[in-house]
């Protein structure tokens, strides 16, 4: 009998299969089935007689290797570090740029636009507002051009870098505008002076402090300087100086005081502004000076200053006599005074 076909006669052969310890059982039919095994990657072996011995190279074995593990952890790590870095980046490029990137939703704030307009489509009311990428945003109304509701104002990083730029700040669908600039903020200005600098009405509802004064206390007032500069005074230091008067009063009567911090009218003093005409005793005066009854002029000893065009008309008495400046020479108009010498004399 041929020894090769016979297994048993063959001393490199004994039986099919072999077993080696520590290595799973492989055929031995031939060379290639010996170093194509999926369980190890070196085979040793020598035939001997009655078979061969086999040994497995344990330092190549890939059937559990913990560097290689350790290796892919590593990678996996570095690889998501490197996502949460870009990620970061694109959210500070779109601050800048005004916008919000979908991966940093709004919180839950105003509802209004976020950014500057989110995606309000191309005008139109905007569906329901799209409203960006809050969790609970509010709906917004789209606007026009693209001002639709954009998630409320941002709180993420790409907000806070936003905060500290020059520019616009918008805080819902309309109203004015706030700006920052060089650490100025402007509220209806692009050009702020001022830590702020208001253009347009101004309302408090709780306290205005001033240099750590509540302007809102009743021994305090508002005050404007001439340069525009708002601050707030006491009224007993800066304006003791000034008194307050109080009282009633008629149109067209004239006021007198009737006390030391008060005034009152007279139904007796009439003036009427629009004829420039003064009664005392007539509501309605129709000259000048109306009278109700009499008038009482007291007498001098001699003419108050030298008649000229300028007094042309001006009377006085003169004891006896009823004086009257015709523009050069004083005149006596009753009696026979002489209107023009000083002193008493005797009638003519």
């Amino acid at each position: 009998m041929n020894p090769k076909s016979n297994p048993s006669s063959n001393p490199s052969y004994r039986g099919r299969g072999f077993k080696a310890r520590g290595v799973t059982p492989i055929r031995t039919n031939s060379q290639a089935n010996v170093s194509k095994s999926h369980k190890t990657r070196n085979f040793n072996r020598k035939p001997l007689s009655g078979g061969f011995k086999a040994r497995a190279d344990s330092s190549r074995s890939s059937l559990y290797n913990p560097n290689a593990s350790l290796s892919k952890s590593l990678i996996l790590a570095i690889g998501g570090v490197s996502l949460i870095i870009i990620l970061l980046l694109v959210s500070i490029i779109f601050g800048i740029l005004g916008d919000v990137p979908p991966f940093f939703p709004g919180n839950n704030n105003t509802g209004g636009t976020g950014g500057t307009g989110g995606t309000g489509g191309g005008g139109g009311t905007g569906d329901t507002g799209d409203t960006g990428n809050g969790d609970n945003n509010g709906t917004g109304t789209g606007g026009t051009g693209g001002t639709g509701g954009g998630g409320g104002t941002s709180t993420t990083l790409m907000g806070l870098f936003s905060h500290f730029l020059t520019g616009m700040i918008t805080g819902g669908d309309s109203g004015t505008p706030i700006y920052y600039n060089d650490g100025w903020v402007g509220i209806g200005t692009s050009n702020p002076r001022n830590t702020l600098n208001v253009v347009g009405s101004f309302n408090a509802t709780g306290s205005i402090f001033m240099g750590g004064i509540n302007c809102l206390d009743k021994n305090k007032i508002l005050s404007i300087s001439p340069n525009g500069q708002l601050s707030c005074v006491d009224i007993s230091d800066q304006l003791k100086d000034l008194n307050f008067v109080s009282g009633t009063g008629t149109w067209g009567k004239l006021a007198f005081w009737n006390g030391t911090n008060s005034i009152n009218s007279d139904v007796y003093l009439n003036w009427n502004p629009s004829s420039q005409k003064l009664g005392v005793g007539v509501s309605n005066p129709v000259t000048t000076v109306h009278l109700k009854e009499t008038l009482k002029i007291n007498p001098l000893d001699g003419p108050p200053f030298t008649c000229s065009s300028t007094y042309t008309g001006t009377l006085y008495v003169k004891f006896e006599a009823l004086c009257y400046c015709d523009g050069t020479n004083w005149i006596a108009i009753v009696g026979t005074r002489n209107c023009a010498q000083s002193g008493h004399e005797t009638p003519q």
